[in-house]
């Protein structure tokens, strides 16, 4: 809702934001480490100042994904990278936006590091 107040206008938001990040990509850089990278959630579905990113890394074990890491980043962080991992082994990495009220909708990607030789 917007409120004016003489010459000021003060907006408030009362949700999360309402989509993922855009363009999500992630994929391996060698055979214990992976990349992803994305860019920000659209600016018409911040619903308020938008604070940062949280990644999750999930790995695959016994017929599920299991969570292994997590990274909260700050919003102009827009990439990052995932190190010592086991080779030849499958992950989930999901990507949200946030603000002060909350979580936003996930962008996530299957990948897995490499077979080594």
């Amino acid at each position: 809702s917007v409120i004016k107040l003489g010459l000021t206008y003060f907006q408030s938001w009362t949700s999360e934001p309402v989509g993922p990040p855009q363009s999500f990509v992630a994929y391996n850089t060698s055979i214990s480490s992976l990349h992803a990278q994305w860019e920000e959630v659209e600016e018409s579905k911040h619903n308020g100042i938008m604070l940062g990113f949280k990644v999750t890394l999930l790995k695959f074990v016994d017929s599920r994904f299991q969570q292994v890491k997590s990274q909260t980043l700050d919003w102009a962080v827009l990439q990052t990278n995932f190190t010592g991992l086991h080779p030849f082994t499958r992950f989930k990495i999901k990507v949200r936006g946030f603000n002060a009220i909350g979580d936003g909708p996930v962008a996530a990607a299957d990948v897995w590091t490499e077979e080594s030789c």
